[in-house]
C-alpha cells in the first residue's frame, strides 16, 4: 500500500511530462550571439517603462532567429528588473517565451542586461516546444531619443522540440 502511495504521484508526473512533449521531440543545446535595437516609452505598463526591442540571434551552422522583445521595466529599483514576453521566429516557424531579467540602468553605455526565457510552445517544428534560454548582452541607451542598441550578447540553454 505504501509503495502505491509514493509511486502514484511519480507516475502521474512522468505521464504529464510525456504528454506535454511532442512525440519524437529531441532536446537540443542552443548557443549563439545576440544584437539588435529597441525603444521605450513611459506608458503601457504597471511599472514606469515599456520597452520593445528587435534582436537577431545568430546560431553556428543553423538558421538564425529573430526575437521581438516586449517587457515592462521597473526603473525605481537599482537593478531595473523586467518581465514580459519574447516571440522568436525563423522563416518557417516560431515560438513564444515568457521573460524575466534585469538591466543595469545606472549606466548609459555598456549596461549589462540578463534575460531568462521560458519557452511556452510554438508553431510548426516548434509546436509543443519547451525549455529555457539565458541571454546576456550590453545595452547603450540614447535617452533623448528613447532608443537603445543591444550588442556583444550571447544566448544559451536547451530547447526540446
Amino acid at each position: 500500500m505504501r509503495r502505491s502511495i509514493i509511486a502514484g504521484p511519480i507516475v502521474i508526473g512522468v505521464l504529464l511530462t510525456a504528454l506535454a512533449t511532442p512525440a519524437g521531440a529531441v532536446t537540443r543545446t542552443i548557443t549563439g550571439t545576440v544584437h539588435g535595437t529597441g525603444s521605450w516609452t513611459f506608458t503601457d505598463c504597471p511599472v514606469p517603462v515599456h520597452n520593445v526591442g528587435d534582436l537577431e540571434v545568430k546560431r553556428p551552422g543553423v538558421r538564425g532567429w529573430h526575437m521581438h522583445l516586449d517587457v515592462c521595466v521597473d526603473i525605481t529599483s537599482p537593478t531595473c528588473p523586467f518581465t514580459g514576453t519574447a516571440d522568436v521566429a525563423t522563416a518557417l516557424a516560431s515560438f513564444s517565451t515568457s521573460v524575466t531579467g534585469d538591466v543595469d540602468c545606472g549606466s548609459s553605455t555598456n549596461a549589462r542586461a540578463t534575460l531568462h526565457l521560458t519557452v511556452n510552445g510554438g508553431t510548426r517544428e516548434y509546436a509543443g516546444a519547451a525549455g529555457t534560454l539565458d541571454a546576456t548582452f550590453l545595452v547603450d541607451f540614447d535617452t533623448p531619443n528613447q532608443t537603445q542598441v543591444f550588442h556583444d550578447g550571447t544566448i544559451s540553454g536547451s530547447l526540446t522540440y
